[in-house]
């Protein structure tokens, strides 16, 4: 520890940032022994991640935007909650407007044994966990930026621990709809990579972006709530597997609530 102390505050936060992205890494390990997934198994998979982050949005984003908001902008109860509430619908209309125009069929139009619309549903959420890994990563810059490095390494652990399950969640959605081992890893390894440059964004900038974090996770927020609830949830009940399918979105979030909670 002393040698970290040692370090200056843009090195601290750049190696923090690089353990974070390292620890989303490491959430695509246990899938390196799946075999070959059925749709069973892909309801269960997407169920699973779809519960994880749903946790996360609320334990990792939502609360702590609160939280950030109040300690932020010194304002009531009423005026917190309204400029949660505006930065998740802010969020929501971003993804809407993403889905809506991203054109998933011209893509994925010479795979004929990939579900184009399923596809654009799994695309969707893990560019919505890739967009809530940005305001975590400044976070954990600004906590050194602040040179408070006790508490920064302490949300630093915490954050890292989280990423575990976040990065199992992009492998098991990327696997669900049929990709390879190689792709879902490349596709862990760049949502971890996301957090780890806005680490680095967070210290170079710790001053001037104070105000903008908690908009930015409450943003975040909103766009995981919707893509959650009105495209994965849906969708698991479509292919005769929705107890399973549910059952395993309500493990996953159980699992990231303690780990939120207890390393929070």
């Amino acid at each position: 520890m002393e040698f970290i102390i040692s370090l200056s505050p843009l090195l601290q936060g750049t190696l923090a940032g690089v353990l974070i992205g390292l620890m989303t890494f490491i959430g695509i390990l246990p899938l390196l022994f799946f075999k070959k997934i059925d749709q069973k198994k892909q309801d269960i998979l997407l169920g699973m991640s779809g519960g994880i982050m749903l946790a996360a949005t609320t334990f990792s984003l939502l609360l702590p935007a609160l939280e950030e908001s109040k300690q932020t902008f010194l304002l009531s109860a009423f005026l917190t909650v309204t400029i949660v509430s505006l930065s998740m619908l802010s969020g929501i209309a971003f993804i809407k407007i993403v889905s809506r125009y991203l054109d998933f069929e011209q893509y994925f139009k010479t795979q004929s044994n990939i579900d184009v619309e399923f596809a654009r549903k799994v695309w969707i959420f893990i560019f919505a966990i890739t967009l809530h890994n940005f305001p975590e990563g400044m976070a954990v810059g600004m906590g050194y930026g602040q040179q408070d490095i006790y508490k920064a390494f302490s949300l630093t652990l915490g954050i890292g621990l989280q990423d575990i399950p976040e990065g199992l969640a992009v492998g098991l959605a990327l696997l669900s709809i049929g990709y390879s081992k190689k792709i879902a890893i490349l596709g862990v390894a760049f949502s971890g990579f996301v957090e780890t440059l806005s680490a680095i964004f967070g210290i170079y900038t710790v001053h001037a972006i104070g105000y903008v974090l908690p908009i930015g996770l409450a943003f975040a927020a909103g766009a995981m709530f919707y893509v959650i609830i009105y495209e994965i949830i849906p969708d698991l009940q479509k292919h005769g597997n929705k107890d399973i399918a549910v059952n395993s979105l309500i493990a996953g979030f159980i699992l990231m609530m303690y780990l939120d909670v207890t390393l929070g």
